[in-house]
């Protein structure tokens, strides 16, 4: 009798127990090599502006620009009490998020489609080298993912719990997941948004589904996941923090880019770019990426041909759709970071799709994505770790090859990240190269030898007045060849005496 229970109870943990081994080992693979190719380098001004924010936390002087990330500023700097460089602080809330994301992934698929679905999407999702890429960058983008799906899950839990068990979750699943969208709002307010169609399903919830409190327990989830960071943050600035803005040369300027001018058909090829190129296939040989590129566009057709009005299909579409567009008509969809939180949407659909495939088509297909995917990842992250990208060039060769004394430099957003490599050189940013006419800046290029950086809006109408220098290439697999940066030195007989 007990050998007949022991037997039964490890045929019933074995799945569990192998799901966990399965779950801890692609968290662990997630954040170890993220770890072995992070490079702790500042490569955007973006990234300065952090990592000022940790050790002098001034909305004024823009480190960080509103609307002040507290959140993802708040646990950096917890990495930066054991030492490390502001780089890596910057970049270990993102790893850590990315590892922890496989979890409410895995969980959420497995409601939806199925166990082996569920273990796809993990496999395409820690492979993928868009995701690898952006959780190694010093910035906020990969931190949301973990918040985001955990939240995703618990809404979804709200959905399939049954009646009579809501009453003893209902922490669990009310609170939890609308304080996790309430605390992905201190990492960037963007995620506002998702309030939109939140509402709408708590809505349908409490309509159609009979729970008349979901609503009440949204709300009072938000306002909890709000008030953690909203409290202490505003009471460690002021207004004039908040409405000040800088006028002194002084202060870096970083230019606002924008893709508004391409167009509705150009913010859509982007978002296809962004998806899936940057998150597949960038800068990949078109013979290479032929078979899994095949595989993606059969994978996503046929989960977009089996879609039915059901609760697997219906529910990530709810927050699917409503954000794509607000992404094509409120953000820069040149910045990839920005369609992070679509990604593990589109590794759900794919491995929807190629499980109505069959069993053997299925695992076959999901092995060429896969293994492409690792293949490219590994590729693409060995080459960041190894680059360097053209701002830090710029600013170490300025830092042993420009006298600190004889020369100054101008430049865009760039300069930013100058300041920061070599701060011994006297920059200055300005928003167009026709404030170079400026009496204080003419006072400062006298007798002095004046360097120009590309990024600086205008130049091209210097173009007689300058002298190439030198020319620091783009960094592989995250920017393009647009961000090549050149420096210039500017003639003499050009500056207004």
């Amino acid at each position: 009798m007990f050998r007949l229970n022991l037997t039964t109870t490890l045929s019933r943990t074995t799945p569990v127990l192998r799901s966990r081994i399965f779950l801890g080992l692609s968290s662990v693979f997630v954040i170890a090599s993220r770890l072995l190719t992070v490079n702790g380098l500042l490569p955007s001004p973006e990234s300065v502006n952090f990592a000022l924010a940790l050790h002098h936390y001034d909305l004024a002087s823009q480190s960080p620009p509103l609307p002040g990330y507290p959140v993802y500023i708040f646990l950096a700097r917890i990495f930066t009490f054991f030492g490390l460089p502001d780089g890596i602080a910057l970049s270990l809330p993102g790893i850590l998020s990315a590892g922890l994301a496989v979890v409410p992934l895995y969980n959420l698929v497995k409601r939806l489609h199925g166990e082996e679905d569920a273990k796809l999407a993990v496999l395409l999702f820690i492979t993928n080298p868009g995701i690898w890429i952006l959780s190694l960058r010093p910035s906020y983008s990969a931190l949301m993912l973990f918040p985001f799906l955990l939240a995703l899950r618990m809404f979804l839990r709200i959905v399939l719990l049954p009646p009579h068990l809501k009453h003893q979750t209902r922490f669990l699943s009310f609170y939890t997941g609308t304080l996790a969208l309430g605390l992905l709002c201190g990492i960037t307010f963007d995620t506002l948004f998702l309030f939109v169609p939140l509402l709408l399903f708590s809505f349908y919830g409490m309509i159609k589904l009979k729970r008349t409190r979901i609503m009440l327990e949204m709300i009072n989830g938000i306002i909890v996941g709000l008030c953690l960071w909203a409290v202490p943050f505003f009471f460690s600035i002021s207004i004039a923090d908040i409405i000040a803005r800088p006028e002194s040369g002084d202060i870096a300027f970083v230019s606002a880019s924008s893709a508004a001018a391409l167009g509705l058909l150009g913010k859509i090829k982007l978002f296809a770019w962004d998806i899936l190129s940057f998150g597949f296939m960038a800068q990949v040989p078109w013979w290479v990426r032929l078979v899994p590129g095949a595989v993606l566009v059969l994978a996503l057709f046929l989960a977009l041909k089996n879609m039915r009005l059901e609760y697997k299909y219906f529910f990530l579409l709810t927050f699917f759709l409503p954000y794509v567009l607000f992404l094509l008509f409120f953000r820069n969809l040149s910045l990839p970071g920005n369609t992070i939180l679509l990604m593990p949407m589109v590794m759900v659909f794919v491995s929807a799709g190629l499980a109505t495939l069959g069993k053997k088509a299925f695992y076959s297909l999901a092995m060429v994505l896969v293994i492409f995917s690792l293949g490219i990842g590994v590729q693409r992250a060995a080459a960041y770790k190894t680059s360097r990208p053209p701002q830090v060039q710029m600013a170490e060769w300025l830092r042993s090859e420009a006298d600190p004394e004889g020369s100054v430099l101008f430049g865009g957003s760039s300069a930013r990240v100058v300041r920061y490599y070599a701060s011994a050189l006297r920059t200055y940013a300005l928003a167009d190269a026709g404030e170079l006419n400026k009496p204080f800046n003419r006072k400062i290029m006298k007798d002095k030898t004046v360097y120009l950086v590309s990024d600086l809006k205008g130049i091209s109408g210097l173009k007689g007045a300058l002298s190439p220098v030198k020319v620091f290439p783009p960094q592989p697999y995250l920017y393009g060849k647009s961000d090549t940066l050149v420096l210039y030195t500017l003639l003499r007989s050009a500056v207004a005496p």
